[in-house]
């Protein structure tokens, strides 16, 4: 009998060093849910702070000379952004490049004159969000606005042979 009470009480010793190795596994598990669901929530804080610092808004309000800040975060919303500012999109099948979008905007100042604003494709993924880039990883060439001359065939027609409502008399 002696001998089965030293056998339980060791057994006993087993007992409670699993009892607290389970309840330490809890506390871990609990731990590891946590951590992981806050990992997820930082990197999507990060993304936001890093898509609202996107590089794209400091080139277009740089080469558009916009005064105050630019933020937009899909194509459609850019688009939108774009025609307030007398950009038309340019048909898909007339760009110059299949890899950018292309915008256009008529010179007020000079009517035989207009602007070519293009934006690398890969800035928008495939459902028209944002990419998030930073500003290592950004390449400045994916934005550009260039001044072009209308052809002379696209004035003959456009400006009745270069006549203009000044030149009238009346």
């Amino acid at each position: 009998m002696f001998q089965r009470f030293l056998q339980n009480q060791e057994r006993q010793r087993e007992v409670q060093i699993i009892r607290d190795l389970q309840a330490n596994m809890q506390t871990l598990n609990q731990l590891v849910t946590y951590l992981t669901e806050e990992k997820q929530s930082s990197d999507e804080s990060i993304r936001e702070i890093l898509r609202s610092n996107h590089p794209i808004f400091s080139e277009l309000r740089k080469l558009l000379r916009v005064p105050y800040r630019v933020f937009f975060t899909t194509r459609a919303e850019m688009s939108e952004w774009l025609a307030v500012r007398q950009f038309t999109p340019v048909p898909t099948g007339d760009w110059d490049a299949h890899n950018a979008e292309e915008w256009i905007m008529d010179d007020k100042a000079d009517p035989k004159m207009y602007s070519l604003l293009k934006i690398a494709s890969g800035v928008f993924d495939e459902n028209g969000g944002l990419v998030v880039y930073t500003a290592q990883q950004w390449n400045k060439d994916w934005v550009s606005l260039t001044t072009h001359r209308l052809p002379q065939e696209e004035l003959a027609v456009g400006d009745s042979a270069g006549i203009t409502d000044d030149d009238v008399p009346f």
